[in-house]
């Protein structure tokens, strides 16, 4: 694919690209158009034509309010696609194809439509990588160069394991597959610790008799019910007799309701104490192993996640305060039917105590409650005994299938070993024209435990001290690497944007950089974006043909202050 043109309904903004090196280049009078010309709002306008969220700090909305772009674009079945997108409507954006007539899409629909002309995955293909996540591994802005695997919408790890192998041209879906095993085998591990309050360790043997114990309980039950039923008065306390079994039998029902509601009430209470700090690592894991693809326009930022989670854990305390209470309401309605029933099953009792049956007949109730009581707990037991036994067995289970996926990935290593080597030796042979002096790339997955979520090793070293320009320069080798380790193809990527990195990059460098560019470019159809200054030129008239877009003083981007 091919990045042809953009341009605006602002009269004289019209920026055509060529293949190779494409420079947006600002010249350096004062500070002012040192940082605020406007590079890296270019950057931002097209990387929101590709549906990014606006980024308040650089797309202004009274600036942009009335602004209309279009990023023109060239496919390997179409000559020409035009994006149309502004500010006034975030939710849907205008595509035309091959100079027709504009359709209106929604976001998602244009993401699944981007995802197969970008990268060639169709909308029913099953793939955990969003368009965003995937285009946006290919722009850096001024955040994502403290590290070269990581960009700053990656939320944790497994983002930057998932989304690099996949550049790579490694098999991700495993390392997918992995993460979302472990991340079910900690929530089944939660459940086993949940189940193991109730049945305390040094309790366990006691326990292994409970089947027999229930057998004996159904049994005497139902020997002591035949004897409750059998029990005899005189005709005319025959109706009171009645009555009072059915009010025991209500206040035996009422008992099972309030020991079961007041089992319910602890577990509320335990869950509203239990800690509930936020993971943002377990953030994306979630959204994954449900699989909902969010997209980027529900991603937050740092802050926004947190806000958000803070929401989360107040409504869930909301929720649980909310049970509580409905708990506690309840326990104090069924208390008050078990106290009426009582005081009018007592009253008939004192009528059946004149005639001697009272005593007889509360010693055969009071056995067979205590008996249904102790059975009730049983069964219980025994419920909570099996749960464990399915959860630990599903953990085993996962555990093995861990081991075997580990072995898959590590598989999967090995057979591109030659890959991995091309990018190793190309990453240095970039880095060493950089920098003059060797750099070490290393990615593996040797000494990582199955239960590890973090199932890659990504390094970069050299032999040079660090500092800020080395830093950068391993960024650039290790980005162009990858281009050139796919041969600059479309379906992985043949395009790259980097804004800011030239700052901290020694001017000399920046010319290596140029310079092997335009050696590629004559060979492969690929396009590099960079923003820079005119102090990190060393040479205008040789690479002014590069120059696509120029600002200075007097001609900041679209004719706004930044």
């Amino acid at each position: 694919m091919k990045f042809k043109r953009f341009y605006t309904n602002k009269k004289n903004f019209d920026v055509k690209f060529k293949n190779g090196l494409n420079l947006i280049y600002s010249e350096v009078k004062n500070k002012k158009t040192e940082h605020g010309s406007g590079k890296s709002t270019f950057f931002k306008l097209i990387d929101y034509c590709l549906l990014a969220k606006p980024d308040d700090k650089f797309l202004d909305e009274e600036n942009f309010k009335d602004i209309e772009l279009y990023l023109e674009l060239e496919f390997e079945n179409y000559s020409s696609v035009i994006i149309n997108r502004n500010f006034k409507d975030l939710d849907n954006i205008k595509i035309s194809f091959e100079g027709k007539e504009f359709e209106t899409k929604t976001n998602d629909e244009a993401k699944d439509l981007f995802r197969e002309l970008f990268f060639g995955f169709k909308k029913e293909d099953s793939t955990h990588l969003s368009f965003r996540q995937l285009i946006s591994f290919l722009f850096r802005f001024e955040n994502d160069y403290d590290d070269s695997f990581m960009r700053k919408n990656m939320f944790n790890q497994i983002s930057r394991n998932l989304l690099n192998l996949y550049f790579i041209g490694l098999d991700e879906k495993k390392i997918n597959e992995k993460n979302l095993l472990v991340k079910r085998k900690a929530d089944i591990e939660k459940l086993i610790s949940g189940l193991k309050v109730y049945i305390k360790d040094n309790d366990i043997e006691k326990l292994s008799n409970l089947k027999p114990q229930k057998i004996l309980l159904e049994e005497e039950i139902k020997k002591r019910e035949r004897k409750l039923k059998e029990f005899k008065v005189l005709d005319e306390y025959k109706d009171i007799e009645r009555e009072s079994n059915i009010i025991t039998k209500k206040l035996e029902d009422l008992n099972n309701k309030i020991f079961v509601e007041s089992e319910n009430l602890k577990e509320y209470q335990i869950a509203y104490e239990e800690n509930t700090d936020f993971n943002i690592n377990e953030l994306e894991d979630f959204y994954n192993s449900i699989k909902i693809n969010l997209g980027d326009n529900v991603k937050k930022s740092f802050t926004e996640v947190v806000n958000f989670n803070n929401v989360l854990v107040k409504n869930r305390n909301e929720f649980i305060s909310e049970e509580v209470e409905r708990i506690k309401k309840l326990l104090a309605q069924y208390n008050n039917e078990f106290k009426e029933l009582e005081e009018k099953r007592s009253k008939n009792m004192i009528l059946l105590k004149n005639f001697g049956a009272l005593d007889e007949h509360n010693k055969l109730t009071s056995n067979l409650e205590s008996k249904k009581r102790e059975l009730f707990e049983i069964e219980s037991l025994i419920n909570k005994r099996e749960e464990i036994k399915k959860y630990t067995d599903l953990k085993k289970k996962l555990e093995e299938e861990l081991e075997d996926i580990n072995s898959k990935i590590e598989k999967n290593f090995t057979n591109n070993e030659s890959r991995i080597r091309d990018l190793v030796i190309l990453f240095n042979k970039t880095f060493e024209r950089i920098i003059k002096t060797k750099g070490y790339l290393t990615i593996d997955t040797k000494e990582v435990k199955a239960s590890q979520d973090n199932n890659i090793i990504f390094k970069i070293d050299s032999e040079k001290s660090k500092s800020d320009g080395i830093e950068k320069a391993k960024v650039f080798s290790y980005d162009f690497s990858l281009l050139e380790l796919n041969d600059f193809k479309s379906r992985i990527s043949n395009f790259l944007f980097h804004d800011g990195i030239a700052i901290h990059i020694h001017k000399e460098h920046i010319t290596e950089i140029f310079n092997m560019i335009l050696e590629k470019e004559g060979k492969f159809e690929f396009q590099y974006f960079l923003s820079l200054n005119s102090d990190k030129m060393s040479n205008y008239e040789k690479y002014s043909s590069n120059i696509v877009l120029e600002l200075s003083d007097d001609k900041n981007l679209l004719g706004f202050d930044f």
